[in-house]
């Protein structure tokens, strides 16, 4: 265990009115980016998506998605 590694381990804060570890502040903070991140990049491939919808002409997007779910 480095010496960053046990300080941030027996450093304490507050995060989201709970007292946690830096560790698991760090943690859970990242957790969150992720998470947001995530949400991100789910909602600019549907805002992509909503264009083909509407110019398939074809329906083709449509039967893909079907067969998907």
């Amino acid at each position: 265990m480095s010496i960053a590694s046990s300080s941030a381990s027996a450093t304490s804060c507050v995060l989201q009115g709970r007292v946690v570890t830096v560790e698991e502040a760090l943690d859970q903070v990242t957790r969150d980016a992720q998470g947001r991140l995530t949400e991100l990049q789910i909602a600019l491939r549907n805002l992509c998506a909503v264009e083909d919808q509407s110019i398939d002409e074809e329906d083709d997007y449509k039967n893909a998605v079907a067969l998907g779910d």
